[in-house]
């Protein structure tokens, strides 16, 4: 299922079929291997394939309606790493922040720290100091 979403062009229809049928995937072989056959011999997708990134290529490009069990499939793939990433990122992160600070740290602290080093949006200084009142002396 790895090479199928990767590279959909190539590679056994019987063989990808059966893995789609598994359990982990739960899509019915005959639909699956019928979707795989007329998207192999789509050259417009083909060339898309040849031009885009594999997730741009599954999640912009081809039809969800024409391809649902293919697409469904891929997209299990693509989201099983971006998971699995996160997740053990987190977990080293865990690790770091308990080393540094290992006596003083409760749940909540730890969830604050955990959510300020995983966070994607870095805060802007300049301009939270500037916002900041500041205590004149007397």
């Amino acid at each position: 299922m790895l090479a199928f979403t990767e590279n959909p062009f190539v590679g056994d229809i019987e063989v990808t079929s059966d893995y789609a049928s598994t359990i982990k995937f739960e899509v019915e072989k005959a639909l699956f291997a019928d979707q795989l056959i007329d998207l192999q011999h789509n050259n417009i997708l083909k060339e898309r394939h040849r031009e885009e990134n594999i997730v741009a290529f599954w999640l912009t490009y081809v039809p969800k309606k024409s391809y649902v069990a293919l697409v469904m499939c891929a997209q299990k793939i693509l989201t099983c790493f971006e998971s699995t990433y996160v997740c053990e990122s987190s977990f080293s992160t865990i690790g770091a922040i308990k080393s540094k600070q290992p006596s003083c740290l409760i749940d909540r602290h730890l969830t604050d720290f955990l959510r300020a080093a995983t966070a994607e949006q870095q805060p802007d200084l300049k301009l939270f100091v500037k916002k900041m009142h500041t205590q004149s002396s007397h």
